[in-house]
């Protein structure tokens, strides 16, 4: 620093004072701390629920799809038809093989 400049010390504001005495500024700062801590717990509450809600689809989806896994295949494209082909026609229905 040069010769005139004086350093200016940081004073934090607490309430709107420049200077808080060291009691108030412990109680805001533990206010604080305790107002942080509740939302904190509050995030990890819907955190946990979410997750709840995930595994729950997780499972209901394998289960879904191990059902679906263990029905009778149906093959579209073999053989049989609903009627007998005629030269020209468009299109033949397939012809299910298997009690349903």
């Amino acid at each position: 620093m040069s010769a005139g400049q004086t350093s200016a010390l940081y004073q934090p504001q607490v309430e709107g004072k420049a200077t808080p005495e060291v009691a108030t500024a412990i109680k805001v700062a533990y206010n604080r701390l305790y107002l942080l801590q509740s939302q904190i717990a509050a995030v990890v509450a819907a955190h946990n629920q979410v997750k709840a809600a995930v595994d729950t689809a997780t499972t209901l989806s394998q289960q879904t799809q191990a059902k679906v896994a263990s029905l009778p295949s149906f093959d579209l494209l073999q053989g049989g038809s609903s009627t007998s082909l005629r030269t020209g026609q468009a299109s033949v229905l397939p012809a299910h093989h298997s009690p349903f």
